[in-house]
C-alpha cells in the first residue's frame, strides 16, 4: 500500500526557489463556518483532502474552521489514450505503492516521481506512490494530460509538479508545482506559496496574490488560508458572481472575490446555516469601520484583525483584517 500517514525523513531545502513561512503556528483557524473549498464544476483538485486542524490561537475576525475537503466524481478506472508516450504503464509495475516514497523529498528512483494517487479506485488521493516522469514533460502553468483517471498519480508535468484541477472527462488540468521540505519550512518556486491542511499527501503550490487587488486569472480568486499559508493564494472562484457580503456559504471559496466564508455569528444578519460572506478589510483605511457597517443590510459590523494576536501574524499582513460583529 502507499503511505498515507505522517511524513518520514525529509530532504534538504532546494537551493532555488522561496520559503514560504507556511506552517507557522499562526496556522491555524477558528469559529464554527465549515470552510470547505469547492471544487470547479466536474474537476478534481479545487480543494484539499479531509482534514481537521485544531483551534486557533493566532487567528480571529470571523475566521472558519479548517476541515477541508476534495471529493468529487472523477471517473476512476476509466481509459484514455491521454498524450503521453508511456501511456501504457500500469499499476503493479517497478515503483508502484513504493512506501518510501516522499513527496517533499521526492526521493523516487531516476526517471520516477512521487505523486499523490487513489489506490482503490476511488475518487480521492488516499496514498502516494512512485511514478515515471514523462519523457517531454509540461512545466508550470502548462496544460497537463492525466493517465487513466484524474487521481491516478500518472500525468506529464515535470519532477516536482502534478496535474491540478482535472476535467474528470478530458482529463485535462494545469501543472502546478509541489511544496520541497523539509515540511516545517517549505519552499516554493517564486510566485507560489505552500498550501497545506494537515494532508500527509497532498503538497501542492498555489499561486501567490493580493488579497485586496484579486489579481488572479479568470475564474480564480484570492484567499488567504491562514491555517497552512503566510500569503494568499489564488483558488477555484465558486460563486459565479453571486455572492455579496452576507450571502450564506459553506465553502471558502464560494464568496465573491474580496469575501470570505466567515461564521455565522460574526456576520450581522447571517442567515446561513454554517456561515456568511464577509469582506476582507485594511485595518490602515481610516474609514475600514465605516466600510464595514455599510456593507451588510444589517448594520454593525467593524474591521477586525484577521490574526487575533500581531505577534502571531505573518509579515506584511498585520493590517489584513475582516468585517465582523464586534467582539
Amino acid at each position: 500500500m502507499g503511505r498515507t500517514g505522517a511524513h518520514g525523513g525529509r530532504g534538504s531545502r532546494p537551493a532555488s526557489g522561496r520559503t514560504s513561512p507556511g506552517l507557522l503556528l499562526l496556522a491555524v483557524l477558528a469559529g464554527a463556518c465549515t470552510s470547505l473549498v469547492r471544487a470547479g464544476p466536474g474537476k478534481v483538485g479545487g480543494g484539499e483532502p479531509s482534514t481537521s486542524a485544531g483551534t486557533a490561537a493566532g487567528t480571529g475576525g470571523g475566521s472558519s474552521s479548517s476541515t477541508t475537503s476534495t471529493s468529487a466524481s472523477t471517473g476512476a478506472g476509466s481509459t484514455t489514450s491521454g498524450s503521453s508516450s508511456w501511456t501504457s504503464w500500469t499499476a503493479g509495475e517497478t515503483g508502484w505503492d513504493d512506501p518510501s516514497c516522499d513527496p517533499w523529498a521526492q526521493d523516487c528512483p531516476p526517471g520516477e516521481k512521487c505523486m499523490p494517487y487513489s489506490n482503490d479506485g476511488g475518487g480521492t488521493w488516499n496514498a502516494v506512490g512512485c511514478f515515471p516522469v514523462d519523457p517531454d514533460p509540461k512545466d508550470y502553468g502548462e496544460e497537463c494530460t492525466m493517465v487513466g483517471s484524474p487521481v491516478s498519480g500518472m500525468d506529464d508535468c515535470k519532477l516536482g509538479a502534478m496535474c491540478w484541477d482535472v476535467d474528470p472527462e478530458t482529463l485535462k488540468g494545469y501543472c502546478i508545482p509541489q511544496c520541497s521540505g523539509p515540511e516545517y519550512d517549505p519552499t516554493c518556486p517564486e510566485g507560489y506559496a505552500c498550501y497545506l491542511a494537515g494532508s500527509s499527501i497532498l503538497t501542492p503550490c498555489f499561486r501567490t496574490c493580493d488579497l485586496f487587488i484579486q489579481d488572479c486569472p479568470q475564474g480564480e480568486l484570492c484567499f488567504l488560508p491562514t491555517y497552512s499559508s503566510a500569503e494568499p493564494v489564488c483558488i477555484f472562484d465558486a460563486s459565479n458572481g453571486e455572492a455579496p457580503a452576507g450571502t450564506p456559504c459553506e465553502y471558502a471559496n464560494d464568496c465573491n472575490p474580496g469575501l470570505r466564508c466567515a461564521s455565522r455569528k460574526d456576520v450581522p444578519g447571517c442567515q446561513g446555516s454554517t456561515g456568511c460572506c464577509s469582506p476582507y478589510c485594511d485595518l490602515s483605511d481610516p474609514n475600514a469601520d465605516a466600510t464595514c457597517d455599510a456593507a451588510f443590510d444589517t448594520p454593525g459590523a467593524i474591521c477586525v484583525a484577521l490574526f487575533k494576536y500581531p505577534e502571531y501574524a505573518p509579515e506584511d499582513f498585520t493590517h489584513v483584517g475582516v468585517c465582523t460583529t464586534p467582539p
